[in-house]
């Protein structure tokens, strides 16, 4: 539950121990709330800025949301509410890699979901480096504030209650719900990592569980992931010792995204889905101290002296950033990814992702790149992907997950590998990646356009819709493969369906499309004999070029390599040094 047991609960519970077991249990008596006063939103409304999704355009033309860079983390300016003070905020969430600065020991644990969870996985990790940290209590979290407070020399801490609710939208009359975020409250608000297909079926992100910090819309104020991905801590008492957890997270359906709804948790308990943004006082930079005393590890990168900027990044933009820009496309956020340098952009309505390497000088004349199809952030090591990057290939992605590779989203597939071919200089074959869904991608494009594909490596590939009736996860199949549901053949039947993966083995092996196949043969979730079982043999019976590697005891995770078996993927690729 997102709040404390009911104190109905509690008694109920006492009494049907000593019904039933006998037992005078008496520790979870209720203790009497301190009543605090119902929260009343900052008075009068915010002076005027940007609306989304203006605010980008209006930073880059030097626009009126400023943003200061504190020891490599983005602040954005919050005008003064009428009875308070202006102040700084983060721009998005804290991130694992920025906590682990302060507590490399820190665990932000798995999400243990049948989904995710076989003989060989715990779950799935909320621990990779670009994801919010969670499971971080209000007493870490204010540690943490101290420690980077003193690192940039200035006061640091967590919002106020009435603070993230004056950042987080316009707060005034009608405004709770209707117009957050400057978007329309229940089309467009699941579109911003909110629940994360476990309770609304009609949302429309990629991600099951927390997103990557910045990933989504941002508001009027340039902010990103108030509005779900994970709940933040403020520093507003509810009770002694119990502090109130603002914003919902992707464990909440959409009625929560509202400015006045509020969660309680003591200050002490870690909770799965709640992590934290810093505030910074508006005023001058205090002196910063020395470092002879800093705690637990090394600080933060320091930023001084501070100046206010406008444009996204504070780092002068590659060459390929430049030709991305000055080709019309808007840069959405750039930063790091997998050791290399990740530039998202907006392609066509779409976020398209294109990383290249570190030092753009190493990039290889011919240009190759990989294509993860989907999941982009998944098993980023195991896929070879940081290796791939410091050869000099760079990675892309286009999320289109929405259409799950019907017509429509085959033709937006390939309007993006023209563009990267066409006009920046990519290689005209591209190197698929497809994992679970991504494999459905993969063969579906494939056997489109196999002129267009050099090489594919599947891993647990979904090529069948029919394996969901067997697979142990619980959801409707109609809910799962999206526009397909409208599409399905007339007997009801997707195995016999031309469409499926399964039935176009033949197209892509007479391409002459090589394939490396990595599966678990206790996959619960693409079940091997309804998937790769019945690809394998036919594409092999087509003449076609297959490795297949079937791992015994392993389920639907975890996909990709071993250590160790990183250069067969390599060497697939043609990366061999």
């Amino acid at each position: 539950s997102p709040c404390p047991p009911l104190s109905t609960n509690l008694t109920l519970r006492a009494t049907f121990l000593k019904h039933y077991a006998g037992l005078e249990f008496h520790d979870e008596d209720p203790i009497p709330e301190i009543p605090i006063p119902k929260f009343v939103p900052p008075a009068g409304r915010r002076p005027a800025v940007p609306a989304h999704p203006v605010c980008a355009a209006a930073a880059v033309k030097g626009g009126a949301v400023p943003r200061r860079i504190f020891g490599g983390i983005t602040f954005r300016r919050v005008p003064a509410p009428p009875d308070g003070k202006a102040f700084w905020i983060c721009e998005t969430e804290v991130s694992n890699a920025q906590f682990a600065k302060f507590d490399p020991k820190h665990d932000s644990g798995y999400i243990d979901d049948v989904h995710w969870k076989d003989r060989q996985t715990r779950g799935k990790s909320l621990n990779t480096p670009e994801l919010p940290v969670c499971r971080v209590t209000w007493d870490e979290a204010k540690a943490f504030c101290d420690w980077f407070g003193k690192n940039v020399g200035r006061p640091c801490r967590l919002p106020t209650e009435a603070e993230w609710v004056w950042a987080f939208a316009d707060a005034g009359p009608g405004n709770d719900s209707a117009n957050i975020m400057g978007l329309e409250f229940k089309e467009d608000i699941l579109k911003i990592n909110w629940a994360r297909g476990r309770f609304d079926a009609d949302h429309k992100d990629p991600y099951r569980f927390s997103a990557p910090v910045g990933w989504g819309a941002p508001n009027a104020l340039c902010l990103r992931g108030m509005c779900g991905n994970v709940a933040e801590w403020t520093s507003t008492d509810f009770a002694p010792g119990v502090k109130i957890v603002k914003g919902g997270s992707w464990a909440d359906t959409a009625r929560y995204a509202t400015p006045s709804w509020r969660w309680r948790y003591e200050a002490w308990r870690p909770v799965y889905n709640v992590g934290f943004r810093m505030v910074l006082d508006d005023g001058p930079v205090l002196q910063q101290p020395t470092r002879s005393r800093q705690p637990r590890t090394e600080p933060l990168a320091v930023s001084l002296p501070v100046t206010v900027v406008t444009a996204k990044r504070a780092a002068a933009p590659t060459a390929l950033e430049r030709q991305i820009a000055d080709g019309g496309h808007k840069i959405i956020t750039s930063d790091s990814w997998g050791g290399g340098h990740r530039i998202i952009f907006d392609f066509n309505g779409r976020r398209g992702w294109v990383v290249e390497p570190a030092a753009p000088a190493t990039i290889r004349a011919d240009k190759p790149w990989v294509w993860t199809m989907q999941w982009m952030g998944a098993f980023i090591e195991r896929t070879g992907a940081p290796a791939l990057l410091k050869r000099g290939f760079c990675h892309v992605h286009l999320e289109a997950f929405d259409r799950k590779a019907d017509e429509e989203g085959l033709k937006a597939l390939a309007a993006f590998q023209d563009y990267l071919v066409k006009d920046l200089g990519f290689a005209p074959k591209a190197k698929l990646i497809g994992m679970s869904w991504g494999g459905f991608f993969s063969i579906r494009y494939a056997a489109t356009y196999p002129e267009k594909v050099e090489s594919i490596y599947l891993d647990a590939p979904l090529m069948n819709f029919d394996s969901f009736a067997k697979s142990s996860v619980p959801a409707e199949a109609a809910k799962r493969i999206g526009p397909w549901a409208n599409k399905a053949p007339a007997d009801g039947k997707w195995t016999n369906d031309p469409r499926m993966p399964v039935n176009l083995a033949v197209p892509v092996a007479k391409a002459g499309i090589p394939i490396i196949l990595l599966y678990g043969g206790v996959d619960t979730t693409c079940v091997p004999s309804l998937n790769c079982e019945m690809f394998i043999p036919r594409f092999k019976a087509a003449g076609g070029n297959i490795v297949v590697k079937r791992r015994a005891l392993y389920g639907h995770h975890p996909h990709g390599f071993e250590k160790g078996e990183i250069p067969q993927i390599l060497k697939f690729f043609g990366a061999e040094k």
